[in-house]
């Protein structure tokens, strides 16, 4: 009886002692399934605060990129005319040295500049003279003599003030086309060459078709002046250098061939426009790096306001579709995708671990 009694509390004892052990088993796998998911909810958060994060830096980035764009463009530009206006000035400086320049003086010194190789997108340095009606047979007399004899003033008229390209070196066929062209005649041109004449500077044209232009490829122009008062002369006021004027020194341009020269390959990822005056519309289009309607839906654009010699042109800078793609540190969905990768494959091993408990409390029992 005593042995019974003995084995029974043995037993008694063996169960109670069992319970806990069980117990204690269940709770630890239910908190390793716990954290499995919680580490995995955990990480997907992470994934997608990772992901907007690597769009928000594109973000920075490509504006970054576009905003450094339209400092090129406008710089680029400001310093390619700036370096132009210096050529003028020295055919400025070569009428200063000489009593009387002649056609073969101008011509070797614009074969010096060496136009086409060091200053692309210039169409030719020249120079205009102003003639008074009363000259003007003895100015057709004396072009004549130099080997010209059908030169003419044109456009043929009447007027209280005429003027002449006298010297226009490439002397190609694009520029004998203006030789002779009077410009003081159209009023774009007549209203930089007086905005030159009464500030003594610089002074750019509107919008033009230049006389240069032949049937084929036809750019819109203009033209860049310099005034030239007479050897040694530079006056102060607004009526001596009215009354002194005798010519300009100029340049024509080709819009198209001026900005690949300025541009070459470097801007391929945006669209410029450049038209003429503060109001944006097709008439006063005068460059187009991508030509076709201009994108609406362009994730960055912009208006610029641009002056340069008293003229003021509007640059409109757009990004191009794969602007943003081009200037990305990641793409945030590749990222997205791996950190759930990297989410499943955590979750996967950490529920492992916990089935591997559930097995072991198997064999336990």
């Amino acid at each position: 009886m005593n042995t019974l009694i003995t084995e029974r509390k043995s037993d008694l004892a063996s169960n109670a002692s069992a319970e806990p052990a069980k117990t204690r088993f269940r709770i630890s796998e239910r908190a390793a399934i716990i954290t499995a998911f919680s580490v995995f909810a955990i990480l997907l958060g992470l994934s997608v605060f990772g992901s907007i994060a690597v769009k928000s830096a594109n973000d920075r980035q490509a504006a970054a990129s576009f905003e450094s764009r339209k400092l090129e463009v406008t710089k680029s530009l400001n310093e390619r005319l700036a370096t132009y206006t210096q050529v003028l000035r020295g055919g400025l400086g070569l009428f200063a040295a000489s009593t009387a320049v002649d056609r073969g003086e101008w011509k070797a010194y614009v074969e010096a500049l060496e136009l086409n190789k060091r200053y692309p997108g210039i169409q030719g340095v020249g120079y205009a003279e102003l003639i008074q009606p009363a000259d003007m047979p003895a100015y057709v007399d004396s072009v004549r003599a130099d080997g010209f004899p059908d030169f003419t003033v044109r456009p043929e008229g009447a007027r209280e003030l005429y003027s002449s390209i006298t010297f226009l070196e490439p002397f190609d066929a694009r520029n004998r086309q203006a030789f002779g062209y009077d410009m003081y005649s159209q009023v774009t041109r007549r209203t930089a060459m007086d905005r030159a004449r009464d500030t003594g500077d610089v002074a750019i044209s509107g919008k033009v078709t230049l006389v240069q232009e032949i049937t084929t490829d036809v750019q819109a122009g203009f033209l860049i002046y310099l005034p030239f008062y007479g050897e040694g002369l530079s006056p102060t006021s607004i009526s001596d250098r009215q009354a002194l004027i005798k010519g300009f020194v100029y340049s024509p341009f080709r819009m198209g061939d001026l900005m690949s020269g300025v541009l070459g390959e470097s801007l391929r990822d945006v669209d410029l426009r450049i038209y003429d005056g503060a109001v944006v519309g097709p008439d006063a289009l005068m460059y187009a790096l991508t030509p076709g309607k201009v994108a609406v839906d362009a994730s960055y654009s912009t208006k610029i306001p641009f002056e340069f010699g008293g003229h003021s042109w509007t640059l409109h800078v757009s990004s191009q579709p794969n602007f943003a793609v081009e200037h990305s540190i990641a793409d945030p969905a590749v990222v997205l995708i791996a950190c759930l990768i990297i989410s499943v494959l955590v979750f996967g091993i950490l529920m492992a671990f916990a089935m591997t408990r559930r097995r072991a409390e198997k064999i336990a029992k």
